[in-house]
């Protein structure tokens, strides 16, 4: 119900493409179980199965590590885009390198490039937002609360 609901805000003509979807996440044999009663990792790859609805050219996957068999479905995505000719660009970021590392299939290796991004330190903030040590302790360094 809810990739039908995505599939009406994204105007999309019919529901055919849904089947498709769930197999690509793992979700294909959930039935008629609502989304309400799903584990915590089935919620996570209905969102990125919804997120993918209407054929996205980009994805961003933030803190992954946490979505069990990650890197499975990540190599699906991948696949999935190789087949079809397809050009969808995939952003896989996630807070733990280690997490990240850990959880990554071999059958990744090679597929992606690993750019690290690091937090901004305090005179990076300061120069930058004219943050205070208060402002700093409050925020981090992350600029995001702050643009």
């Amino acid at each position: 119900e809810n990739l039908r609901q995505q599939y009406l805000i994204l105007g999309l003509p019919s529901f055919d493409g849904i089947p498709e979807l769930l197999k690509l996440v793992g979700l294909e044999n959930t039935g008629r179980k609502k989304a309400k009663h799903f584990s915590l990792g089935m919620k996570q790859r209905l969102g990125i199965a919804i997120a993918l609805a209407g054929d996205p050219d980009f994805l961003v996957l933030d803190e992954i590590q946490k979505v069990q068999g990650w890197s499975d479905l990540a190599k699906r995505l991948w696949d999935e885009d190789a087949r079809n000719d397809t050009n969808l660009h995939v952003v896989i970021s996630g807070s733990s390198s280690l997490l990240l590392k850990k959880g990554g299939a071999e059958s990744l290796a090679g597929s992606f490039e690993r750019i690290r991004s690091t937090h901004w330190s305090p005179s990076e903030m300061s120069e930058t937002f004219g943050y205070a040590n208060d402002d700093f302790l409050l925020y981090g360094g992350y600029p995001g609360p702050h643009v």
